[in-house]
């Protein structure tokens, strides 16, 4: 078996799970999908949210934080792989 080195086990829990398990998998509450932390976008913008389901980007979860104004935010979450091609046509639209 394999020892830690002492730097190691001083991390953080959450860090060292991250580190052992090379993927953070979380479970939504809103969707009830499992999905990889690591392998997803945060969405603030709504506008941009909505284009992406218009563009059958599955959401993955959604989340409330907050802005620097302190005030509630929803945040989407979307498989990145999924984005490309919604993301390069968010990039090209005439606003």
């Amino acid at each position: 078996m394999e020892t830690l080195s002492r730097e190691f086990l001083c991390l953080p829990f959450f860090v060292l799970e991250i580190f052992m398990n090379e993927r953070y998998i979380k479970r939504s509450e809103i969707t009830g999908r499992n999905y990889d932390l690591f392998q997803c976008v945060k969405i603030l913008n709504i506008s941009q949210a909505i284009f992406y389901l218009n563009h059958n980007v599955k959401l993955m979860d959604l989340q409330i934080s907050k802005d620097k104004q302190d005030k509630d935010i929803l945040v989407f979450v979307f498989k990145k792989s999924d984005t490309k091609d919604a993301y390069d046509l968010w990039c090209k639209r005439g606003d």
